[in-house]
């Protein structure tokens, strides 16, 4: 990732509401069944966040670039203090 699109990627996460900050986050982190997908398609609807993923050469760019933008979520979720732990709600 170039220094121009760890730029895009560090202000699109720095307007992100705190709940789809943490959505994103999470499902970056886990990458349980379907995560990925749900969290490109999230991504794909800010166009410069699209044009970023879309620029991925290849699927290990994909992946790479995924790892990235995870890494530069999980210090927005440190800096705003979110906390990225499932909380159940008592019943």
């Amino acid at each position: 990732m170039t220094k121009e699109q760890k730029a895009t990627v560090v202000e699109y996460a720095a307007q992100l509401p705190e709940e789809d900050l943490r959505y994103l986050s999470v499902r970056l982190i886990e990458r349980l069944s379907g995560d990925l997908a749900e969290a490109l398609d999230f991504m794909s609807r800010s166009r410069k966040m699209d044009d970023l993923l879309s620029a991925s050469a290849s699927a290990n760019e994909l992946f790479t670039n995924c790892d990235q933008i995870r890494d530069v979520f999980s210090k927005e979720c440190k800096k705003r203090v979110i906390s990225l732990r499932y909380i159940q709600n008592a019943a």
